[in-house]
């Protein structure tokens, strides 16, 4: 079993030392994840129809876990002193890499989709069926499912090399590692040539990269596009009149699809977004290695920087429930099929 020396830990890290306001910021980890599970068992009752906002809460589930995983267990690993737990958290760094990898990979990607479903939602019946991979459930669910392979074989490409941990791994954890050009324990059966270190590289900064920053650029551009387009949602096709489907909700059984409430939707949807832009902004400016000047801050700088983004991406995964509540109460639309308007 390793030894740590918890002397010159605590002198390195001291921030990770827990105290009061760690106790409130684990609580509040944990509320956002109870919250968000909550979305995930509403919305896993629907899943072919709200596939993406069902993978959304999952997303969300995993960023409270990696926070509490990262800063509140650490704390208490620090708290105790325990050499057992410290060599548990240290040997599971390349693992959390990669979960946090596969995290950002998908959820851009996933983001997208759904921007761009709510786009459709202000076209006619005709553009939502053609593009009906992101409008009808089956075809949404089989996206996913492709997403989610790509999210595992970029995750592999990105976490093929192992991680340059310093001379106190304990607090490494926290902010962006830089990789060798070794293979990881997980692919220690490949031979590894220079070329095919390239190719990994090439893979590793250009390509995944790009395909991110892409999604990333067409959400927003969607995003201000349907903001436009909200007014022309249902536009040529009301086959009801209006004023008897509002008498019909009125009279129970389930709510029937109208303007009215896919509207609110998309503008429920457009302020989740909003988040996720805030966090993007905040990331690039603020803890982004290549983007900004945290490689040149101290120690306890990148620490406490990197919590205060992971804190904030936990509020804004935590708020969704109450996002959802606000715009739309429980008449969310999940899925605004071709030809749905009225049923």
């Amino acid at each position: 079993m390793t030894h740590f020396n918890w002397t010159l830990i605590i002198k390195t890290c001291p921030e990770f030392y827990p105290n009061e306001s760690d106790v409130i910021l684990a609580v509040i980890a944990f509320a956002g994840l109870v919250m968000s599970c909550i979305l995930q068992c509403r919305f896993y009752q629907q899943l072919k129809g709200s596939v993406f906002l069902c993978n959304l809460a999952s997303a969300d589930v995993v960023n409270c876990l990696l926070y509490l995983w990262s800063y509140f267990f650490t704390s208490c690993v620090m708290y105790y002193r325990s050499d057992v737990l410290a060599g548990l958290r240290v040997s599971f760094l390349q693992q959390t890499k990669s979960i946090t990898d596969f995290y950002n990979i998908v959820l851009n990607l996933l983001i997208f989709y759904i921007i761009f479903e709510k786009f459709l939602w202000t076209c006619t019946s005709r553009t939502r069926y053609m593009w009906k991979m992101f409008t009808m459930g089956e075809y949404k669910f089989y996206l996913m499912v492709i997403t989610a392979l790509y999210g595992v074989f970029a995750t592999c490409l990105t976490s093929w090399n192992v991680m340059n941990l310093s001379k106190i791994p304990f607090c490494d954890a926290s902010f962006h590692l830089t990789l060798s050009d070794q293979p990881s324990k997980f692919n220690l059966c490949f031979s590894f040539n220079n070329s095919k270190i390239q190719v990994f590289r090439t893979f590793q900064t250009h390509i995944i990269h790009s395909i991110s920053t892409v999604a990333t650029v067409l959400s927003f551009v969607f995003a201000m596009i349907t903001l436009c387009r909200i007014p022309r949602v249902g536009d040529g096709e009301k086959p009801n009149n209006q004023e008897d489907i509002d008498l019909a909700n009125l009279s129970g059984g389930p709510p029937r699809l109208t303007t009215g409430r896919i509207k609110r939707t998309i503008l429920c949807m457009l302020a989740v977004y909003f988040s996720f832009m805030v966090r993007g902004f905040c990331g690039f400016i603020f803890v982004h290695p290549e983007t900004s000047s945290i490689a040149t801050r101290s120690l306890s700088s990148r620490i406490l920087r990197n919590w205060s983004y992971d804190f904030m991406n936990v509020v804004f995964s935590g708020s969704r429930l109450i996002i959802y509540y606000v715009f739309c109460r429980n008449r969310l639309v999940v899925e605004y099929a071709p030809h749905a308007l009225g049923h």
